[in-house]
């Protein structure tokens, strides 16, 4: 998969579901290990101990990622570079965790939703149309690029949201 990301800042990416995992490594590697760009990788779809072993299995360097887990509870031990929010629909406490992780990243960085579909699932379409426009606004505030995959399965939802997007990609 050739991944470019020039000019543009935001970017909503329609992947098809059975090559979904191989082009999202292929877009970690190309940002995480060719670019050097720390990731802030919101997860909704799985929790970050299971995204974290399988990019460790693919040997990224786990001091260039983020989390935002919104999927697991919360352990009573602080754990470097998690931050974690009580569920999907949690999305206030979601973007002010984006802000303070931007705000601690020294180098380039980008913000990774592993699925919109998911989001859509534990919010009403309005609420989550307000909160792509957020996180694009502080991404573009920071000169941070935002990356939001799709399965094309929201189809309301995405031609309510694609205008907000510098570029949309569809990967066969």
């Amino acid at each position: 998969m050739i991944f470019n990301l020039n000019g543009e800042k935001s970017y909503l990416i329609h992947l098809e579901l059975e090559n979904a995992q191989s082009d999202i490594n292929s877009m970690i590697n190309f940002l995480v290990n060719k670019r050097k760009w720390s990731c802030i990788y919101i997860c909704v779809n799985k929790s970050y101990k299971i995204i974290k072993k399988k990019f460790e299995k693919n040997g990224y360097n786990m001091e260039m990622f983020f989390f935002i887990d919104a999927i697991e509870e919360e352990p009573k031990e602080k754990i470097k570079n998690v931050h974690f929010v009580s569920s999907p629909s949690a999305l206030t406490k979601i973007a002010l965790s984006i802000n303070q992780i931007i705000q601690q990243v020294q180098n380039k960085c980008f913000i990774f939703i592993d699925s919109l579909e998911e989001l859509s699932i534990y919010n009403n379409p309005d609420i989550l149309t307000k909160f792509i426009r957020s996180v694009i606004i502080t991404a573009t505030k920071y000169d941070v690029k935002s990356l939001i995959l799709t399965h094309g399965g929201e189809e309301a939802l995405i031609n309510n949201i694609s205008h907000l997007f510098d570029k949309i990609i569809k990967v066969d």
